[in-house]
């Protein structure tokens, strides 16, 4: 039995990053709460620039061998912390930003690609969302 409780959180997050600017997203957050209904003393543990944060702190266990092995987030919840690990937007398990609409390209490539740019009007930037749809309907002919 361990002495702490693992819970999988999701996250309401509005993204600030230019290709899903404005967007609601979902960022998965993985918590070991080893208070016990004690001081909440939380531990944040993000990724660093290339690892996500799973692999970073939370390796899963190596069959047949320690299960708390590989995982400083196991351990510092056993000392009696909250701990919480999270990926930021784009990595891990996070959603990544929508690469498919043409707009989220580099604005550096978006002008010998693109013509005539829609990048220019800011509402065709996330076509699938409703608030781009409901402003360009709503300056739209009439």
């Amino acid at each position: 039995m361990t002495s702490y409780e693992l819970e999988e959180h999701r996250v309401r997050h509005v993204s600030k990053i230019p290709a899903n600017e404005d967007i609601e997203v979902q960022l998965p957050v993985r918590e070991y709460d080893g208070t016990h209904g004690h001081n909440r003393e939380p531990v944040l543990m993000l990724h660093g620039r290339s690892v996500p944060a799973l692999p970073g702190f939370d390796l899963a266990p190596v069959p047949g061998d320690n299960p708390i092995r590989y995982s400083w987030a196991q351990e510092l919840a056993k000392a009696g912390f909250d701990v919480f690990i999270m990926d930021l937007q784009g990595s891990g398990r996070s959603p990544r930003p929508m690469m498919d609409v043409p707009c989220n390209a580099n604005p550096a490539q978006q002008a010998p690609v693109l013509v005539p740019n829609p990048c220019r009007n800011r509402a065709l930037r996330h076509p699938r969302t409703p608030t781009s749809w409901a402003t360009r309907r709503a300056n739209g002919p009439r």
